[in-house]
């Protein structure tokens, strides 16, 4: 099935369905979330960047799930921090077996391959930019020539390591380079999919295929040599939208006390702010849901108030820490202050006791 662009995923549905995820809610700038489904439409192969805790991954994996709904072919590949080379995203050949052993982004390209009706979108999540130039050079150089990626230097297609025996057997008199395998644009109605049993020599990247790169912590663009950064689309999250994500909270059910949470989430950024500290979106989501999932109110002299003691304990094991880390001296006031006004007991007693040290 071929993916109508036009529908299939718009920027509006994408917010809504991040709204309303399971993992979620999750916020993202409307700016943002029309640039990232704008490059992932229309670009092979997309890096997502940005300081640590911005969502870099939860944008990737959240759209992958999204788009599952249309039929599109998705895999998420966890890179590994052993990867350095491009071996680890393509696979070998074994020339004691003879044969070639796979990976799992090499069976996704195959796949696209001999399903070219069908787009497939592959995640790869959390690399390092220091094994960027060794991993994905071969792709991008593919992607930007528009020839076939090198996959082994033998004569002809291998069996897979994975390929059963009977699959194992294949006379080809084609040209290697005039192969399917090899044709970015091949109509593969009459490919057999046990075709995928081998591995050419070269490999095309189909136009079907589409390549999600995640970089992991504050991974920086420039870490990457200047000829990749030209032809690579790139999108980076240079902080969390705190503000907005604090305003957009009508996203969460059953609100009692909506505004009283957006005051205690905006006092709570800008005590991050005062230490010139990064605020990700994990903490927020996790106060958010301390406060809404939790025995939202208690009924005291003064009527229906917060329960703090979700938030008092992500505060001590999460926040104090990082705050303290910056400079506990220079924040202590402020800590103290936050700590007493939403009655964050087991902080402030931590605080104390650290402060008396």
């Amino acid at each position: 099935m071929m993916v109508d662009e036009e529908n299939f995923c718009t920027s509006e549905a994408f917010a809504e369905f991040l709204a309303k995820s399971d993992a979620g809610p999750f916020y993202f700038d409307k700016n943002l979330i029309n640039l990232f489904i704008d490059t992932v439409h229309h670009s092979p192969l997309t890096v997502v960047g940005g300081r640590f805790a911005t969502g870099k991954t939860v944008l990737a994996e959240q759209f992958v799930e999204f788009i599952e709904q249309s039929g599109v072919e998705t895999t998420v590949i966890q890179a590994s921090t052993q990867w350095s080379r491009k071996d680890d995203l393509l696979g070998s050949y074994s020339f004691e077996n003879n044969e070639y052993n796979t990976t799992l982004f090499l069976n996704c390209l195959m796949a696209a391959l001999v399903d070219r009706e069908r787009q497939h979108y592959v995640v790869i999540d959390s690399i390092d930019s220091g094994i960027v130039k060794g991993f994905l050079t071969d792709v991008v150089v593919a992607l930007s020539s528009n020839r076939p990626m090198p996959i082994h230097n033998e004569s002809r297609c291998v069996p897979a390591s994975y390929a059963i025996p009977e699959n194992r057997n294949l006379i080809c008199h084609d040209d290697c380079f005039s192969c399917f395998f090899a044709q970015k644009n091949f109509d593969s109605h009459n490919i057999s999919k046990n075709m995928t049993s081998f591995v050419p020599p070269h490999v095309a990247i189909p136009d079907n295929f589409h390549i999600i790169v995640t970089l992991a912590g504050e991974t920086p663009v420039s870490g990457f040599e200047p000829w990749m950064i030209d032809k690579i689309h790139w999108i980076y999250l240079p902080s969390i939208a705190s503000d907005q994500w604090i305003d957009h909270l009508s996203v969460f059910e059953n609100l009692e006390k909506t505004h009283e949470v957006q005051v205690f989430l905006s006092e709570l950024t800008s005590l991050f702010k005062e230490a010139k500290l990064h605020m990700g979106w994990r903490i927020l989501r996790g106060m958010s849901q301390s406060l809404f999932y939790k025995k939202l109110v208690h009924h005291d002299s003064d009527g229906k108030k917060l329960d703090y003691s979700g938030p008092d304990q992500l505060f001590a094991s999460k926040i104090f820490p990082l705050i303290a880390s910056a400079s506990l001296e220079a924040n202590q006031s402020g800590l103290i202050g936050f700590c007493e006004k939403y009655h964050l007991n087991y902080s402030l007693e931590l605080l104390n006791s650290l402060s008396n040290l």
